[in-house]
């Protein structure tokens, strides 16, 4: 994961790279915009800071120019600005970038936003469901949970986008599943609230069955949560555990973290969907 900063405020800039580090995302920082036009067409970065106001070129020079050289990398920058909201009124990138955060913005809301941009270039934007899977995993990895799914709902049912720890097809023969089944990814959907459970050792009567992809590896634990963007919920994300989890503060924020970025990553898609089709 790579972030490119290109911002003239030496404070800001340092601040925005060190909060982005403790995150555990590589930074590479610019002041000027002319320096940042080389940088920013390598096309090696997954997401990309842009202030407004610079020295060199400024930034609505470098969308210009992306524009026109490679525009496919517009979707990677994320402007965070100062200018008033009058002025922004003919800002005409909008529905070609990330994001437009104006200054000043809360750090948690940038960060949030970065790292939902670097999820959704890290694993390509692509509807490919290996390429998803791997970044699934790999994005999974810190939660020590043994097996998950991403499912999207079409047609009153989840139909699986993303798995990793099953054996070959055994996620693929499980799905689709009609989402009025009383199964714990349904049921975070049809309710639009995580389900946490604690441990399978324990009687449930309030979810009595279980995918047979879960119950077949041994699953001792289960968390699913909602995907939801803007009140309509898209799609399920759950996992499974090989022991009992407490399911504490830290792992359920850690745990809703990677469901945000997932999301991004579906709401990213359908966006671009809808541009696309609109063009065409």
């Amino acid at each position: 994961m790579s972030v490119l900063v290109i911002e003239d405020d030496r404070a800001l800039r340092a601040l925005l790279e060190a909060i982005l580090r403790r995150n555990g995302i590589s930074t590479r920082t610019v002041a000027r915009g002319d320096d940042a036009l080389s940088a920013i067409l390598e096309g090696v970065h997954d997401a990309i800071i842009l202030d407004l106001l610079l020295p060199g070129l400024s930034g609505v020079e470098l969308l210009q120019v992306l524009r026109e050289r490679q525009p496919h990398l517009l979707s990677r920058v994320i402007v965070i600005t100062a200018v008033s909201a009058a002025t922004l009124q003919s800002f005409e990138f909008g529905h070609l970038i990330w994001k437009l955060i104006r200054k000043p913005f809360e750090i948690d809301d940038l960060v949030a936003t970065v790292l939902g941009c670097v999820a959704c270039h890290a694993a390509g934007m692509s509807q490919d469901p290996a390429e998803f899977s791997r970044w699934f995993e790999k994005r999974s990895a810190p939660l020590n949970a043994s097996t998950g799914v991403i499912a999207v709902v079409s047609d009153h049912a989840l139909h699986l986008r993303a798995d990793f720890g099953y054996a070959a097809g055994a996620a693929t023969s499980a799905f689709p599943v009609p989402i009025d089944r009383n199964y714990p990814i349904c049921a975070a959907f049809r309710l639009r609230k995580p389900v946490w459970i604690a441990s399978l050792t324990l009687e449930s009567a309030e979810y009595p069955l279980l995918l047979s992809i879960w119950t077949a590896n041994g699953s001792q634990a289960i968390a699913a949560l909602p995907l939801v963007h803007e009140r309509q919920v898209l799609g399920t994300i759950g996992w499974s555990f090989e022991q009992p989890q407490a399911f504490k503060a830290a792992q359920r924020d850690a745990l809703s973290q990677t469901a945000s970025e997932c999301l991004a990553i579906l709401e990213h898609d359908s966006d671009a969907g809808r541009i696309v089709r609109s063009h065409s």
